[in-house]
């Protein structure tokens, strides 16, 4: 038995690699905004296309005559470059040694629930990074043009009464559409600002001939013809272990794509990339030792980079609390 814990304990571990490819923590959205496409490098250029796709073109061909060209050049390029995120959590060999002691198969179970248990709380870690930087690039309104954008108050704020958030999301619902001939798909909701919906009159007092009471996010898809409505329910610690909304007081309407191999002409909204054909996949779970055998670490490693790819594709509406 000790030979086979070994086979676990340096190097790779398959195992639990493959649990790791596999987790997604409960309340973290990023990856939903930012899907995940793999990449055949760790880092290049792009190109973004923009509305050619929707371009009427003279294709009559008169008997004899050259073939009708249409234009094929980007409309600008974009750089990606992944770079690699590890964390590791140590364990004392002797409380690996204590469940050692274990009769039979109980041994093993136990010495790998405990790796798991540290791998569980790496990749968390590393996943919470990852959230803040897709929140903290979505929510910045200086990523959007000034059409795209709607900063409430004075009384718009959706906390307060007479607030209209269906009319302010039906028109960020139009200004996308004239940006990339579509309407968006998905709207992101901020912990705050979905408890503003919940109960608020604009949905409530359509909600009279339902068993509902709660203004759920599958009314406001089906309202607004979206895809899906999410909640960004991720926290955040400060620096005074404070808790906070990592995705604050927002409401976004974006465009995204459903597949993870979108077409070059479909506008994308924004993507995590990540290495495809990688000779070791993302992520991964090896495990070293320290200090003579006595430390023994659990280690996730990530290689990502994360893509802004058309802000045209997204409306912000902050500042919906009061």
């Amino acid at each position: 038995m000790a030979n086979f814990f070994d086979t676990i304990t340096e190097g790779v571990s398959v195992p639990l690699t493959t649990l790791a490819s596999g987790y997604k923590p409960a309340g973290l959205i990023g990856e939903e905004v930012f899907p995940v496409v793999k990449s055949v490098t760790k880092g290049g250029k792009f190109p973004v296309f923009g509305k050619d796709a929707f371009r009427i073109y003279e294709t009559l061909r008169a008997r004899g005559a050259h073939s009708n060209r249409a234009g094929m050049t980007p409309d600008s390029w974009k750089t990606f470059y992944c770079e690699e995120h590890d964390l590791a959590i140590p364990l004392d060999q002797r409380e690996l040694n204590e469940l050692a002691n274990l009769p039979g198969d109980t041994a093993l179970k136990a010495l790998f629930n405990l790796q798991d248990r540290q791998r569980r709380r790496v990749q968390w870690n590393l996943k919470q990074e990852m959230e803040k930087v897709i929140a903290d690039d979505v929510c910045n309104v200086s990523n959007y043009a000034a059409a795209n954008q709607l900063a409430l108050a004075n009384g718009t704020c959706w906390s307060e009464t007479g607030s209209d958030p269906v009319s302010n999301i039906e028109d960020a619902r139009e200004v996308i559409r004239g940006k990339i001939g579509l309407y968006p798909n998905t709207l992101v909701l901020g912990s705050e600002t979905y408890a503003q919906l919940k109960f608020h009159a604009a949905y409530t007092d359509k909600m009279k001939l339902t068993n509902d009471k709660v203004v759920r996010p599958e009314l406001i898809a089906a309202m607004h013809d979206l895809n899906r409505v999410i909640i960004a329910g991720s926290m955040g610690l400060t620096a005074a272990d404070a808790f906070y909304d990592l995705w604050g007081d927002v409401a976004i309407l974006a465009y995204i794509p459903s597949t993870t191999t979108p077409d070059i002409d479909e506008p994308g909204f924004g993507y995590t990339i990540k290495p495809g054909f990688s000779p070791t996949p993302y992520p991964y779970v090896d495990i070293f030792t320290e200090e003579g055998g006595k430390i023994v670490n659990v280690r996730c490693t990530d290689m990502y980079d994360t893509v802004f790819v058309n802000a045209d594709a997204g409306f912000i509406i902050t500042n919906t609390k009061k």
